[in-house]
């Protein structure tokens, strides 16, 4: 899925060295609920937190809100919000202006949406 205008927002509010955005999702009770964690791939190869400022990061937020159910009904996995619900990551690679979908089913019962632990990332090697 590709959507120049969608990447072009995006793109003008991170800084350039960033190559990807990790949005973690969460929803359940049959509505997606909210974005808990936004991780950015630098050109070190470096997943960080906290790269924008609060205001720039809910803007990003916003756009990425615009778009959601669209990657979400585009998907082949795409999450189901019923009972449990599902969380996951949209990643938007900027470079190749890709949009990839991980997605959780969760069959259990939880208070808190699940967080992403950015240095586990840091130890994952993607294929080229």
């Amino acid at each position: 899925m590709k959507d120049k205008k969608l990447f072009d927002n995006i793109k003008n509010l991170v800084p350039s060295e960033i190559l990807k955005i990790d949005f973690h999702y969460y929803g359940d009770g049959d509505d997606f609920d909210e974005f808990t964690t936004v991780l950015y791939l630098n050109k070190k190869g470096v997943w960080k937190s906290g790269v924008l400022s609060t205001d720039s990061e809910e803007n990003l937020k916003k756009i990425i809100t615009e778009y959601v159910f669209k990657i979400f009904n585009a998907a082949k996995n795409p999450p189901i919000f019923n009972n449990d619900g599902s969380a996951g990551n949209i990643i938007f690679d900027l470079t190749n202006g890709n949009i990839k979908l991980l997605n959780n089913y969760l069959d259990f019962e939880s208070e808190e949406p699940i967080e992403c632990d950015p240095e586990f990332f840091n130890m994952i090697k993607e294929k080229k």
